[in-house]
């Protein structure tokens, strides 16, 4: 049934959610779409055309940082801020959801890990 006054839009071709909206029409939901579809999924074009960071942009962090320990680059992508984090701390780990993007990072000293940010399975430290 179509409420008064209501405007009717065409529906893409989705998936049908069990509910209709004021026009009678069939609510439908868009496909789900991974966050590491898309660019996340071409790691190598990534790593290629990559912007690079600058020298003390590193420098920087690594003053702000309690310690020299480990430092964590969290969304990493093909880890250029990664490699850049190196010179300036003992390990540093790089994670990132894509697999993918992982593969294309060129051999670093930094370990890569495949995971969602709020699933680290690491215990770091805080410091006061």
């Amino acid at each position: 049934m179509r409420s008064p006054g209501a405007t009717c839009w065409p529906v893409s071709p989705w998936t049908w959610n069990g509910r209709t909206d004021a026009c009678g029409r069939r609510i439908l939901i868009p496909p789900v779409i991974s966050v590491t579809d898309s660019l996340f999924q071409r790691g190598q074009h990534y790593q290629q055309f990559r912007p690079t960071y600058p020298d003390t942009l590193f420098e920087w962090l690594s003053a702000q940082s309690p310690a020299s320990h480990l430092a964590v680059d969290v969304g990493c992508g093909s880890g250029q801020a990664s490699r850049g984090l190196e010179p300036h701390f003992q390990h540093v780990i790089g994670t990132d959801i894509s697999l993918r993007q992982l593969q294309a990072a060129p051999a670093s000293a930094t370990s890569f890990l495949a995971t969602q940010a709020h699933q680290l399975p690491l215990q770091i430290p805080v410091w006061t």
